[in-house]
């Protein structure tokens, strides 16, 4: 759920010529964080008194504002965006919340006793766990603060745009900070808001309809116009800002991509990203088959023309790797046949990339779905042991029980498209799986999907439209866009020597394949 953004008052008062200097202005970015906390808890003291968890405050379901300029700083009209988001006023926010009986009254009074006691906002460029990055810039905010005497904690992950001006002119060319905003303000906000009303599963399926995504407690984006130092971009004085939880503080953690998924993370990745399928889907059927009107969403012609860049730049860079690195003639040889497909690229993304006609499904997909882009935590789901009647003692001789269950997230929706849903599973699979794991479990993981689209379909009264098999080739077709889209990475690629195997072992699957 989302956090309405800061008030004009304030979002006025920040520099949206986004005037850049030498270094970054550490008063500034706590005054600004000051603000935003303080603004945040005025406004949503009741769902911060009822969901508090571990001094966090946890989000309401709420319209959102997201105010979108112009290069004069005026309003501008975007039909994408402006005439899907429900704006929502500050004041009759306050006005409903002050209503409430006199114990939340009192809460409010004693939250204006709000004191920021320390902030401390570290540049992440890796998360603190290796974590790859592209487009954007990400901080970590750890806040202390007290409210009417009593100490309080909390963690956000805070995300703006590169450092680095070819990236940001990239990430503008594509609107990816435009389309991550609209992820989290629109897009999620709708998917929920369609959930609570038209699906009502039995208890024992209810945990599968829920999406594990970030919470977002902030966002704000608007066109930049001023933008010509090289190196560095101040935070908070950017075009592009988002606030997330700190996942890490829950206990979730990232897994390198040198060493690649374990069958149990994929299977779990596996059952997030058909949770988002379905749902979008079943969105769709309900609507009468009509295309829902998703904004700022990467359609497939939009898909093509990043893709075509994006695959003939890492040509490029694979061409030079083959001339001077490569000695294997084995693999001089598998990287010969995927290089001969460069002149008939354009022809060839489009057959991938362009939707299948029913019964093919097409929906929402997350569009770089890797190792990167997704969190694990373990979890204890049961601890059972038998006891002494009236005593915590354990019984001799008796077990106890520990069920160990996985979490998984998904992160980073700056790609989020509407296309086929093998492009999702092809990514996950060819790119974070070694080649052992992916040729023996790539099937068993293909069928646990089927399985639970047909189960999360059933919730909406929909039944599976697709044969296994049928999926299973536009799943091998998928696989081939995937490889494509990898060698866009080639730096990550021959970063490791088991990225490098991982990459020539696909290039070989896919020559038996014959996709090569």
């Amino acid at each position: 759920m989302s956090l309405t953004p800061l008030d004009a008052m304030i979002e006025s008062s920040e520099n949206t010529d986004s005037e850049e200097g030498s270094g970054v202005d550490d008063n500034a970015q706590n005054k600004w964080i000051s603000e935003l906390l303080r603004k945040y808890l005025l406004k949503y003291v009741r769902d911060f008194l009822a969901k508090r968890k571990d001094g966090i405050p946890s989000p309401v379901t709420s319209t959102i504002n997201i105010n979108i300029l112009d290069g004069n700083g005026n309003s501008k009209n975007n039909p994408d965006v402006n005439s899907l988001i429900h704006r929502s006023d500050p004041e009759q926010i306050m006005t409903t919340y002050s209503e409430q009986d006199d114990l939340e009254e009192k809460a409010m009074n004693n939250l204006r006793e709000l004191d920021i006691i320390d902030i401390d906002i570290t540049e992440e460029t890796a998360l603190g766990d290796d974590r790859i990055t592209y487009l954007s810039r990400i901080l970590s905010v750890a806040v202390n603060y007290s409210v009417a005497g009593a100490s309080h904690f909390l963690e956000w992950i805070v995300k703006v745009p590169s450092k680095f001006f070819d990236e940001r002119n990239l990430a503008r060319e594509t609107l990816v900070y435009l389309r991550e905003v609209s992820f989290y303000m629109n897009i999620l906000e709708n998917i929920k808001m369609w959930l609570e009303h038209n699906c009502t599963p039995p208890s024992s399926d209810s945990q599968r309809i829920l999406l594990n995504v970030p919470t977002c407690y902030y966002a704000y984006f608007q066109e930049s116009n001023n933008d010509f130092d090289p190196e560095i971009y101040e935070f908070p004085n950017s075009e592009y800002t988002l606030i997330l939880e700190d996942l890490r503080a829950q206990g979730f953690g990232k897994r390198h991509y040198s060493m690649g998924l374990t069958v149990e993370e994929a299977t779990e990745a596996v059952r997030e990203i058909a949770k988002f399928h379905v749902i979008s889907w079943a969105m769709e059927q309900h609507s009468h088959e009509e295309n829902l009107r998703w904004p700022n969403l990467l359609m497939w012609e939009d898909l093509h023309k990043i893709a075509l860049t994006m695959v003939q730049q890492g040509f490029m860079h694979l061409r030079g790797f083959r001339t001077h690195q490569l000695k294997d003639s084995t693999q001089i040889r598998q990287v010969d046949r995927l290089l001969a497909l460069e002149s008939r690229l354009p022809n060839i993304l489009e057959g991938l990339l362009k939707p299948l006609p029913p019964p093919a499904v097409t929906s929402l997909i997350h569009m770089d779905l890797w190792t990167d882009n997704l969190l694990f935590r373990e979890t204890i789901e049961s601890n059972q042991m038998e006891t002494n009647e009236g005593h915590g003692e354990q019984v001799e001789g008796a077990t106890q029980e520990v069920d160990m269950e996985l979490d998984c997230m998904i992160l980073d929706w700056q790609m989020v498209s509407y296309g086929r849903i093998t492009h999702d599973l092809a990514l996950l699979i060819m790119t974070s799986l070694d080649a052992q794991t992916r040729r023996t479990q790539a099937m068993s993981l293909l069928k646990f999907y089927f399985e639970t689209f047909e189960r999360i379909a059933k919730c909406f009264k929909l039944e599976v439209p697709f044969e296994f098999m049928d999926f299973v080739d536009q799943y091998r077709s998928s696989c081939l866009l995937a490889t494509l889209l990898s060698v866009g990475r080639m730096d990550l690629i021959v970063s490791e020597q088991s990225t490098l195997v991982r990459f020539f072992n696909a290039l070989e699957d896919l020559q038996d394949e014959d996709l090569i």
